[in-house]
């Protein structure tokens, strides 16, 4: 099954873990009464997952399942540039009052590991979108450590 998973485009298992991890912050969210973000965070995890399973499942009857060395690299830099728009999305909708331009900002710079972040202000952010952010610079992290293993390795870079 593990193996089956790991024949799709690493865009695609990344967007289907981040759409699984946005349930997190969604129950954190309605355990503390934030019922506006814990439904922004159920909404775009069940979005994210419904539309990772159909592209996974249009993508399950290719004949060449084995990725080349430049589509691995063209994967990762699409995960460094589209991914955060995706994690964006819940929390742009939690805020409320800030841009997606300053939401995509948050994401690239949690899920970079920069530490970066426009909501520097004491009580700005409630503790489930902390908890978003975290959860995306944990992640974010995790992928540095398996893209240096699995995908520049095997260059001898």
């Amino acid at each position: 099954m593990i193996a089956r998973l790991l024949t799709f485009p690493l865009i695609l298992i990344l967007a289907g873990i981040a759409a699984v991890m946005m349930y997190l912050p969604a129950i954190d969210a309605g355990l503390r009464g934030y019922s506006g973000v814990g439904k922004a965070f159920a909404f775009s995890g069940t979005i994210g997952l419904a539309l990772v399973i159909i592209i996974g499942l249009a993508l399950s009857g290719r004949s060449d399942q084995r990725m080349s060395d430049t589509q691995n690299l063209m994967s990762l830099l699409l995960a460094y540039v589209l991914l955060p728009v995706f994690l964006a999305i819940p929390f742009y909708e939690g805020v409320r009052n800030t841009s997606f331009l300053n939401a995509y900002f948050e994401m690239v710079s949690s899920f970079t590991t920069t530490g970066a972040t426009l909501f520097g202000a004491q009580g700005r952010l409630i503790d489930s979108l902390h908890l978003w952010r975290a959860l995306v610079g944990w992640g974010g992290g995790l992928l540095l450590w398996i893209s240096a293993s699995a995908v520049l390795a095997p260059l001898n870079l």
